[in-house]
């Protein structure tokens, strides 16, 4: 199963500005999502991958050692924009640049930190004991 650790996490927020990048604990909200799949890696083999237009957030993900070569699309990066169209651009670019095909998605939004390793991890199980996959 090969599994792409989808982060969504474009500038331009309407609401707060910067959004990505609030402080939560002394560290930004990304660094929450980035982590989480760090750990999951380690179980699972998973790929991340992070689709932003946002210099600053490339810049982040590359000290963390990320490929930062995706440049997501001014169209898939306004407010108005859906998730479904940015992940099935991210997984096409991603799969022809790394010569990989992707079966699995694990979508996890930088905005929504708190999450639980053993939950996710459960959750992954599951999905692959029921062999769920694209």
């Amino acid at each position: 199963m090969n599994i792409l650790g989808f982060v969504p996490a474009r500038k331009g927020s309407v609401g707060i500005k910067g959004k990505n990048f609030i402080n939560l604990n002394g560290k930004p909200l990304i660094h929450y999502t980035l982590e989480i799949l760090k750990t999951l890696n380690k179980k699972f083999k998973i790929q991340t991958f992070v689709s932003t237009n946002d210099k600053k957030i490339k810049s982040f993900c590359k000290k963390k050692g990320l490929d930062t070569s995706y440049n997501r699309p001014n169209k898939l990066s306004r407010s108005n924009s859906d998730i479904v169209d940015t992940v099935l651009h991210g997984l096409e670019w991603y799969e022809n640049s790394n010569e990989i095909k992707i079966d699995t998605i694990l979508l996890l939004q930088p905005t929504s930190p708190i999450r639980n390793f053993q939950e996710i991890s459960s959750a992954i199980d599951i999905f692959k004991k029921k062999n769920t996959s694209l």
